[in-house]
C-alpha cells in the first residue's frame, strides 16, 4: 500500500508540476473502486477484494465518473477531481482540495528533475 500511496502522490506532483509549464492537466480520482487491483495481494486484500469490495466499492463505471469528467471539465487546469462522499472514496465526483504535500513546489521540481534524469526526456 505505501507503493501504491507514493505512486499516486507522484502523479499528483507531476500534474502541479505540469501546469505552470504550459500543459493541460487534471488530477482524477475513482476513489474505491472494485477492479480486482488486490486481487494478487496478501491475503488480506484477497479477502477485501472477495468479501468487502463488491459490497462497498463502486463499480468500475461509477469510478470511471472522475477521468470522464476530467476529460470534459471546464474546472480550472491542474483541478482534482474525486468522488465527493466520505474520505472522496464514493459518491459523485466534484472538484476536490489538493492536500498540501500533493502541492508542494520543492518535491514537484526535484520529481521532475529526476525522471528528466532517468528518461532522459524534458518538455
Amino acid at each position: 500500500m505505501a507503493a501504491y500511496n507514493e505512486s499516486k502522490l507522484a502523479n499528483m506532483l507531476f500534474v502541479h508540476e505540469l501546469v505552470p509549464r504550459g500543459r493541460t492537466a487534471y488530477l482524477s480520482d475513482p476513489g474505491m473502486t472494485d477492479t480486482g487491483i488486490t486481487k494478487d495481494g496478501s491475503a488480506l486484500l484477497r479477502w477485501t477484494a472477495r468479501v468487502l469490495a463488491p459490497r462497498i466499492a463502486q463499480t468500475p463505471e461509477q469510478g470511471a465518473r472522475s477521468t470522464i469528467q476530467a476529460i470534459s471539465t471546464d474546472l480550472p487546469n491542474g483541478a482534482y477531481i474525486a468522488p465527493g462522499g466520505l474520505l472522496h472514496q464514493w459518491g459523485k465526483p466534484r472538484a476536490t482540495k489538493v492536500a498540501a504535500k500533493a502541492r508542494d513546489s520543492n518535491s514537484s521540481s526535484r520529481l521532475w528533475q529526476l525522471s528528466v534524469e532517468l528518461t532522459g526526456c524534458d518538455w
